[in-house]
């Protein structure tokens, strides 16, 4: 192979280029309204620009700088273009048949709806998003949120028809500079609307779909009502909801501050860590199968089949989608022994990811996913390398500590401008309890199944409990440490 052949081969990095050349076209696009069709044009121009200087490497063979220079400029504003396109496609507002594209202002709507997900409750209302079936009988979808008044007596549930008639309003925006942007928030889930409903305007239709998500939900609902039939203390049913379903709802205000002041709130959100100890929880607990005829294959299949059951469970929260994506690769790499650069599989996952679902770039648990991830692979190595303890007990302990610094480090900014405040101890969270992760997910997990199947031994819940509540309790006395708050 020649080597101006060669000179146009992506290095290392590149993967991490492009994806953030494509990240940048979507920001650009969320910024300014661009037209569909010169977007497509400018990218085919960008594409034909690549092509010609393809073949001119071809037909010349000259390590000539300009050259690769162009190619590789060319290729970035092509992503950059690609990430801007995707974006525009995905907006309601190029989405002929979405439903806020029927709404006429000061003008009441009669909608179809079907309860899509439950959030949070705040102190006076019940929420909930919705699917949107039909607008003023014409078929269409879309997601909006719902408020019921906690005083009302409608319980909408999961799958659940209604017909409501309401003026949609769209949500407050942020009154203030550098407030939280709620009606911003809610855009980039693809909600534009809002509306409040009561049992005069909202109606049940008496039909019920039933996906399967809504029969996932169903069983996600019945392993919570047998985790509450063991009586755990509020606090502890709340933290082995968030850890074991992913389901935060009943994780108190006072426990959420606590984790997220100790720097440790990545522990309550279902991410990279839980996935990385839930896929070599499976290869251990399966390794024996791997003496059979095409056991390494059984092995492979059943423990990516496990991640994707767990992603589904925990809701297929972006975090939880990220991190099994790229798990997933990295399974696959296992099984195929590829020396695959880390980098490159945790890039090609968000490459994945925002190209079907452009909007998770602005989800702040994603972008503090990814630079954590990100900044553990670059800086980890080099804080490492600053120490070599002779011991194995203090290795392991440096080992986790440099791994949590670098992994802070790399969120500061994002920290410092989304919560205003960051943890000055971080790292002994990290430290205390980090190391006993995969003990706390494996014997919940044995906990979830024994309760599903009303065989959870008394000795085993007290244990399970002391071990819940003894990390809230280090997390709680790290996060009052308020001198080190910066």
């Amino acid at each position: 192979m020649s080597a101006a052949h060669s000179t146009l081969k992506y290095p290392n990095e590149a993967m991490a280029s492009l994806t953030l050349a494509l990240v940048a076209g979507i920001f650009l696009s969320d910024r300014f309204v661009l037209s569909l069709t010169v977007l497509l044009e400018l990218m085919v121009g960008c594409f034909l620009c690549l092509v010609v200087l393809y073949q001119l490497s071809r037909k010349f063979y000259l390590e000539n700088l300009i050259l690769i220079r162009l190619f590789s400029v060319c290729s970035l504003v092509l992503f950059m273009l690609l990430g801007a396109w995707v974006y525009q496609i995905h907006r309601p507002q190029n989405q002929q048949s979405h439903y806020a594209n029927f709404v006429k202002p000061d003008v009441p709507s009669t909608l179809v709806l079907e309860v899509a997900e439950v959030l949070k409750s705040n102190a006076f209302d019940k929420r909930y998003v919705m699917k949107v079936h039909k607008i003023d009988s014409a078929l269409s979808f879309g997601k909006l949120l719902v408020y019921v008044s906690k005083n009302d007596t409608i319980k909408p549930m999961l799958g659940q028809l209604f017909v409501m008639r309401t003026q949609l309003q769209h949500p407050s925006s942020a009154r203030n500079p550098f407030q939280f942007d709620y009606r911003d928030y809610l855009k980039h889930q693809n909600i534009l609307y809002q509306a409040r409903a009561d049992s005069i305007n909202f109606l049940p239709t008496g039909l019920q779909t039933k996906s399967v998500f809504y029969f996932i939900a169903q069983f996600r609902e019945r392993l919570q009502q047998s985790l509450q039939r063991q009586n755990f203390s509020p606090d502890v049913y709340g933290v082995m909801n968030a850890l074991l379903l992913g389901q935060r709802q009943d994780v108190s205000e006072e426990v959420n501050n606590d984790y997220i002041r100790a720097g440790a709130i990545h522990l309550l959100a279902v991410s990279g860590l839980h996935v990385g100890v839930i896929l070599f929880l499976v290869l251990g607990i399966l390794s024996p199968l791997k003496r059979l005829r095409h056991g390494k294959w059984l092995v492979l299949v059943m423990s990516i089949f496990s991640l994707w059951v767990y992603a589904v469970l925990a809701g297929l929260s972006p975090s939880v989608v990220r991190a099994v994506c790229m798990f997933t690769a990295i399974a696959l790499a296992i099984h195929f022994r590829q020396t695959t650069s880390t980098i490159n599989v945790v890039f090609i996952s968000m490459l994945i990811l925002i190209l079907f679902k452009p909007n998770f770039v602005f989800e702040v648990g994603f972008q503090l996913s990814y630079l954590a991830v990100i900044s553990i692979i670059y800086f980890n190595p080099f804080l490492n390398a600053l120490w070599n303890p002779r011991f194995w007990i203090f290795k392991k302990a440096w080992d986790l500590m440099t791994v949590s610094t670098a992994a802070q480090l790399g969120v500061m900014p994002l920290s410092l401008y989304y919560f205003h405040q960051f943890p000055g101890l971080f790292f002994l969270s990290n430290l205390f309890i980090i190391p006993f992760l995969g003990l706390i997910l494996g014997a919940g997990f044995f906990v979830l199944i024994a309760s599903y199947f009303g065989k959870l031994p008394l000795w085993i819940k007290d244990l399970y409990e002391i071990l819940i509540n003894s990390m809230n309790s280090i997390v709680a006395w790290v996060a009052k440490q308020e001198d080190f708050l910066i």
